[in-house]
């Protein structure tokens, strides 16, 4: 077993924002986001990053194989938009510099996190392929509904990247893929 750092990206939209996060069964966050606040008008003008909202430890039973957690975003007070999930990939940079070629990874302060990446029905391995890459989340629900986006294929449970708006009282449901830890 190892701690594995995970980050949910999104944006905090009330200066009141609280949630309370479940990953695998257990509660890893409770209480007021971190996050400064961004207007919903500026996520959708496209001037607003995307920025941690929550950040966890999660102690993986298995980091040599992917394994799959269910995860929950149950929004207590204000309003926030819960996008993708960054999982740690390495903490060491001889490792990560040697896959960054390889494996869709990224440097954030001191480790190397898994890029979330579009569906690849084919592969779900955390390794780059010309069909796309690793599945980040899938069975995405919003208050137990299928989300509805316009132009989205109704039939794909894959959301890659995008964010979803909460509100107090609302919540977020989906399965998270964990890739195996990068060792070599």
């Amino acid at each position: 077993m190892a701690n594995r750092n995970i980050k949910i990206y999104g944006h905090n939209h009330a200066a009141d924002s609280a949630a309370v996060v479940t990953f695998g069964g257990v509660e890893v966050h409770n209480g007021a986001l971190t996050a400064s606040v961004t207007a919903q008008a500026d996520v959708w003008a496209g001037t607003a990053t995307q920025l941690p909202i929550f950040e966890f430890n999660h102690n993986n039973a298995d980091d040599s194989i992917l394994t799959e957690h269910a995860m929950l975003i149950s929004v207590t007070a204000g309003s926030i938009s819960a996008g993708p999930v960054w999982i740690e990939a390495t903490d060491n940079d001889v490792i990560g510099n040697a896959n960054e070629n390889i494996v869709d990874v990224e440097k954030i302060d001191s480790e190397w996190y898994f890029v979330p990446s579009i569906k690849d029905n084919n592969n779900v391995s955390a390794y780059k392929t010309e069909a796309g890459g690793r599945v980040e989340r899938y069975n995405i629900l919003i208050n137990d509904e299928t989300p509805v986006i316009v132009g989205h294929d109704a039939a794909d449970t894959i959301y890659d990247g995008r964010e979803f708006i909460l509100a107090s009282g609302e919540n977020k449901s989906c399965t998270v893929r964990v890739p195996a830890k990068l060792t070599s």
